[in-house]
């Protein structure tokens, strides 16, 4: 099952209620999740609401098992205003965790949402958290390979108490350890003081102290056994094993507490991550060796063992391994990280968690080169999944939409703007592309100039494009650098060629109107100043429906070009959208 719709209220950076609908307008189509902002904006909030709905936390155990919290409850709220998420899915089945009332239940239509309680988990979400956060990229090569078992301690079971920890198998080591040292201790103080010893006016056998209080007996009882009377001084060798008794005691008496809670917990199983981490080991090898383009990497090996140690090792053509910390830049370890866990995911995918994902973050660390071809990747390992996705750069959202676009679901682009801290942050449609400050401007009823100004700058860059689309030739200019007077009268010959009418008809006014982006819009000119909306919008008009003549406006991939014949050519669109 897919989501259709979040709702969140005073979680974590959002206070007030929040929708965010995850289908397309117009045929209600499941769409992926594109979310733009600033750091700080409200991102990570929303993709922690995701988790909080589903497996009812949004804390994360990354190093030894030990657990780095993250608070749910918005700070600024007031002490009664309860945290509260709600997802739909596309089922039309609703579930809510946190407060049981939040405002938008007020009036809501039967049957009420299924109310989930903290330890349970919705069905499909028990395998994997559904969220990687850059912060579980960065760290995954900073713990030491006997706790990075302990790196998944969240997955392949819901989150669940009374599991041992590696913290709470390291307890217990070291009691045991000092119960030993108390013993070799317990030996060498017999040996000093006989079986049979009594103090005066004692009617029992003097036994060794099981409590630090008893250490001053211990001496006393050792001055008598070899100078005839308490509180003499005893020589340096004695007075060092007494010393070494009393340490191993204190020791054991102060792990004890830990140690007796931590044999009351469960031993951690880890045959189930064993397994999946033996069958991701080629899979992580193909997606390296196809997103570096570094074949000498034969194999990424996984080498287990069942104290929770876990290295993992390049296998070179060569068949020589390699440890990646020790040849790897921070990049490519950002990366074989990332592609770790996402193989971690698909596999739990494939043993019944639902396939939908959040990634937060995850590329920033990874280098721009490496970034896109990942994605790319990404999204042609992910056909058919649900993705939700973070970044704080325009450039790399328009790249991440088309990417995103390739999984089969359509994707729907949002920006998150901040408020301040702890207010509700505002979330607006983003529409990447030539068209998006365009759409912007029309939208926001802007002046005639500023939208012949927009309108003529999406045209110079819709030149751009056509002229390499169209297979325009151009005279070459210093550092290619070329302004729409270089562009438009090759683009407009060659669109006379087309085949749709309607292309050349725009192409011929819009070589009437193109003067508007110079007189108008990119240099002051007093009368321009005179331009009536309608003039200006209907320039803008023409330049969107050139754009959506080779641009599907759903998906927005790129036409293709065929030759008709006779210096002719069509336009075909083969994403099949209408």
């Amino acid at each position: 099952m897919s989501f259709t719709e979040i709702k969140l209220e005073n979680f974590r950076g959002v206070r007030q209620a929040t929708t965010i609908v995850m289908t397309r307008p117009g045929d209600g189509a499941i769409c992926s999740l594109l979310l733009y902002g600033e750091n700080g904006s409200g991102k990570s909030s929303i993709c922690d609401a995701f988790e909080f709905a589903t497996r009812g936390v949004v804390s994360r155990r990354l190093r030894d098992g030990t657990k780095i919290r993250r608070e749910i409850r918005n700070m600024s709220a007031g002490k009664k205003s309860f945290p509260c998420v709600e997802v739909q899915l596309s089922s039309g089945e609703k579930f809510r965790r946190g407060n049981r009332v939040p405002s938008w239940s007020k009036g809501e239509s039967n049957p009420p949402p299924t109310y989930l309680d903290r330890a349970r988990v919705m069905s499909a979400y028990e395998y994997a958290p559904i969220v990687i956060r850059r912060s579980a990229v960065e760290v995954f090569w900073q713990i030491p390979p006997v706790q990075r078992q302990e790196f998944f301690w969240d997955y392949l079971k819901a989150p669940a108490e009374g599991v041992r920890t590696a913290a709470d198998e390291q307890s217990i080591e070291e009691h045991a350890r000092a119960n030993v040292r108390l013993m070799e201790a317990d030996v060498a103080v017999r040996k000093l003081i006989p079986v049979g010893f009594r103090f005066a006016r004692a009617t029992t056998d003097y036994s060794l102290p099981t409590h630090a209080a008893g250490m001053k007996s211990l001496r006393n009882a050792a001055s008598i056994v070899l100078h005839g009377a308490p509180g003499r001084a005893l020589d340096p060798a004695t007075s060092a094993l007494l010393d070494r008794y009393e340490q191993a005691l204190r020791q054991v008496l102060d792990l004890t507490p830990l140690a007796n809670a931590a044999r009351r917990r469960s031993p951690r199983d880890f045959s189930a991550l064993q397994e999946i981490l033996e069958d991701v080991g080629a899979r992580v090898s193909e997606d390296y060796r196809s997103i570096t383009q570094q074949p000498w990497v034969a194999e990424v090996q996984f080498v287990l063992e069942e104290t929770g140690a876990l290295e993992i090792r390049l296998i070179r053509d060569t068949g020589k391994e390699l440890l990646p910390e020790e040849v790897l830049s921070e990049a490519h370890l950002d990366l074989l990280a990332l592609l770790i866990l996402l193989e971690v995911h698909v596999a739990c995918a494939e043993r019944g968690q639902s396939k939908f994902i959040v990634l937060d973050d995850v590329f920033q660390s990874i280098d721009a080169p490496l970034r896109s071809r990942a994605l790319q990747h990404l999204a042609n390992r992910l056909v058919g999944w649900q993705m939700v996705m973070t970044v704080h750069d325009r450039l790399w959202m328009e790249i991440a939409q088309r990417c995103l676009n390739e999984t089969g679901k359509p994707t729907q682009a949002l920006e998150i703007r901040s408020s301040g801290f702890g207010s509700t942050p505002t979330v607006i449609g983003v529409n990447p592309g030539h068209l998006r400050d365009l759409h912007q401007v029309v939208q926001s009823a802007a002046s005639a100039v500023v939208v012949a100004g927009t309108a003529g700058r999406t045209f110079e860059a819709l030149c751009h494009h056509l002229s390499i689309w169209c297979k325009v030739s151009v005279r070459r200019k210093a550092e290619d650098k070329y302004t729409i007077g270089d562009l438009w009268p090759g683009v407009q010959a060659a669109l006379r060629a087309c085949t749709d009418s309607e292309v050349a008809s725009l192409a011929e006014e819009l070589g009437h109107s193109q003067f508007l982006r110079n007189i108008a819009g990119a240099h002051f000119t007093a009368w321009a100043d005179g331009l009536s909306d309608a003039e200006a919008l209907d320039s803008a008009h023409r330049v969107e429906l050139l754009h959506n003549k080779f641009w599907c406006e759903t998906c927005r991939r790129p036409a293709k070009r065929t030759d008709s014949g006779n210096r002719t050519w069509s336009i075909s669109k083969t994403c099949g959208h209408v």
